[in-house]
């Protein structure tokens, strides 16, 4: 876990701050330096001093263990069973009544019967995000689990945690390429100070499904090529990045539906377009301490029943 700063200690973290600051005056036309200076920022916000070039000459921290340590170090820990068949059966009925009340009662039935619907929707991508998800129980409790809030706390500390992102989405493939400007190329995030996403596969995910990927290490400074930075926030196919990373860096996430892939996307990922005649169903909850940054929707919560609003309170969880 993270070291606890006193508040004597803290005083310390200033001159830094402005030291990283002076630098960005200095280079914000080079998108590179840019690029650093907002993950040194980045850290300098969250307590992580020891991450920042000179810090760790006046702070030490303990090392961080098991699943927490991957996530810090490589960028992205995994959860084989994050979810019981039961409740992705719960998220499939819930999907079955937003996309033309498609009624099953095996688990075949409800993708048969949501593949033909899916070929009289001409688009790669339908989302259900924020308040229709929110009102309903399956989402909440998924929220509420035990093994969330014990990331986010060794993750984050003791700051109070902002959801600022909650998506359901199923994508297909009916125009056979993927287009520039969607997550399905190489990218990096640059949302907030500080979060990290969960992506839970509500599918079945193998390589023609469409996998999630992600570039070990990316997260950061330094690790994402000068060249890639230097095009500003673009894109990125492919080849381009099988010209610059090792082989081994670049992690395909297959696996069951149920699996849970946590990862801090200031590294480069995407998630591959499926194959004809395939799709991925999956669920996305984005998680922050910070509201500075990109403007998002507002999550509306008056409707919460008083339950989930104690358990958001006493967890200092909130909506963004």
């Amino acid at each position: 876990m993270k070291e606890k700063f006193n508040k004597f200690q803290i005083i310390y973290r200033f001159p830094i701050f402005f030291i990283g600051l002076f630098i960005y005056l200095i280079f914000k036309k080079n998108f590179s330096v840019f690029h650093k200076q907002l993950i040194y920022l980045n850290y300098f916000y969250n307590g992580d001093l020891t991450k920042i070039p000179f810090a760790s000459f006046f702070f030490n921290s303990q090392e961080e263990t098991g699943s927490i340590s991957q996530l810090i170090n490589k960028g992205y820990m995994i959860e084989e069973k994050f979810l019981e068949k039961e409740e992705i059966i719960k998220i499939y009925k819930f999907i079955s009544k937003k996309i033309n009340k498609i009624k099953f009662n095996r688990i075949e039935d409800f993708h048969l019967k949501l593949s033909e619907n899916l070929k009289l929707i001409n688009n790669n991508k339908i989302t259900i995000e924020n308040e229709e998800l929110i009102n309903e129980d399956i989402f909440k409790d998924i929220i509420k689990k035990k093994y969330v809030r014990e990331i986010l706390d060794n993750y984050f500390g003791n700051k109070k945690k902002i959801i600022d992102i909650l998506s359901l989405s199923i994508t297909q493939n009916m125009n056979s390429k993927t287009i520039e400007d969607s997550a399905q190329m190489y990218h990096y995030d640059m949302d907030r100070l500080n979060w990290i996403k969960f992506f839970i596969y509500l599918t079945d995910v193998e390589n023609a499904h469409g996998p999630h990927q992600f570039i070990e290490n990316t997260h950061k400074p330094g690790e994402i090529s000068s060249k890639i930075l230097s095009y500003g926030y673009k894109r990125l196919d492919e080849g381009e990045i099988n010209n610059i990373y090792d082989n081994k860096l670049i992690k395909t996430f297959t696996g069951n539906s149920g699996k849970l892939i946590v990862e801090n996307t200031k590294g480069l990922h995407r998630g591959k377009l499926p194959k004809k005649d395939f799709y991925r169903i999956m669920l996305t909850m984005s998680f922050t301490t910070s509201r500075f940054g990109s403007p998002m929707n507002k999550i509306p919560i008056n409707n919460l029943d008083q339950n989930f609003k104690k358990y958001l309170n006493e967890n200092r969880i909130e909506f963004f």
